[in-house]
């Protein structure tokens, strides 16, 4: 049986940020000095109380899956940090935690998009707001 990708892949639209950023990357290869603006990448360390905190973490253990909205303790955090800075009261067990953009904004659109549902979409644009309803296989999409 031979292994072929879905038909459903060849409408996705490749990320013109992603092929700079592989061209970055051979760059840097290369030895050459790149200043990266392609990707939402910080150009500072992570800090060190949160490196501390993934060594402790590491070292008490806690290394096994949390449930799949994240742990309750990160998701009250969350919930505090909104009050306080953002003047937006949610409870934590209204908070899901993600991975990344990418995987909230799959996450988003699959829960809350219908058959026949129409997306507005800016342009410029961010290829996941193209991609995911592509592979969703039914959104029809408007660029404003």
């Amino acid at each position: 049986m031979e292994l072929r990708t879905a038909e459903r892949m060849d409408k996705l639209v490749p990320s013109g940020i992603r092929k700079v950023n592989e061209k970055a990357l051979a760059m840097e290869r290369n030895g050459e000095r790149v200043l990266h603006f392609e990707l939402g990448r910080p150009d500072f360390d992570t800090p060190e109380y949160i490196k501390r905190a993934c060594i402790e973490a590491l070292e008490d253990g806690d290394v096994f899956y949390t449930s799949n909205f994240g742990t309750m303790e990160l998701r009250r955090a969350i919930a505090e940090k909104l009050v306080k800075e953002n003047n937006v009261n949610y409870c934590a067990d209204e908070i899901l935690v993600t991975v990344g953009l990418s995987e909230a904004v799959f996450d988003t659109l699959c829960s809350i998009l219908n058959e026949g549902d129409e997306i507005l979409v800016p342009d410029p644009v961010w290829m996941n707001y193209l991609n995911v309803p592509k592979l969703l296989e039914r959104f029809p999409l408007h660029i404003l």
